[in-house]
């Protein structure tokens, strides 16, 4: 989080919230950082994003990386921890968001089918598993969870039953009507 962000809260007597996006499709290159390509499998998803060809999103072949794979899984221990060093307690730091699962940490990668996993008990397990995670290291900022519908099958509900029973924060950002033909 730059300086200059902090210098506008500073100066308009805010405080600021922010979001780790593990995969974003409006950016050509994939979130996983370099260190982990060799590392961990990127899984392509199932089905097509149709539109605009001049967009980065409708151009770039959508992946995830096996989020569960224990390479990846020490890795985001580590980001979270090098994170909260930092900010965890931070007067100007209002709230962490939840980091879900697909497109910016939102919790799905709609329009594309399913989700990246073996079964969709692996998705909820592993994904419960990184909340937990962001929980245990995240203690003087509340969390802040998306209230996605489950279009991909990994758990969101569990997410937001857990993060109110944490005593942390839900929020809305996105209402998607399309989405819910696949829902359970």
């Amino acid at each position: 989080m730059g300086q200059i962000t902090f210098d506008l809260a500073k100066r308009y007597n805010k405080r600021v919230g922010f979001r780790i996006m593990l995969e974003n499709p409006d950016f050509p290159e994939p979130g996983m950082p370099e260190f982990l390509k060799n590392k961990v499998p990127y899984v392509r998803l199932k089905g097509e994003w149709k539109g605009n060809p001049s967009e980065t999103r409708y151009q770039k072949e959508h992946r995830m990386p096996r989020y569960d794979h224990p390479e990846y899984q020490a890795a985001f221990r580590e980001l979270n921890e090098l994170l909260a060093a930092e900010f965890n307690g931070n007067p100007w730091i209002e709230y962490m968001d939840t980091m879900m699962y697909g497109f910016w940490g939102e919790g799905h990668t709609w329009p594309f089918e399913g989700n990246i996993f073996p079964s969709d008990v692996v998705a909820e397990q592993t994904w419960m598993k990184m909340f937990e995670t962001q929980l245990e290291i995240w203690t003087k900022i509340p969390l802040v969870t998306n209230t996605q519908p489950d279009f991909g099958h990994v758990g969101n509900a569990d997410l937001l039953d857990q993060t109110i029973r944490s005593h942390n924060w839900i929020r809305t950002d996105t209402i998607f009507i399309e989405n819910t033909r696949g829902l359970k």
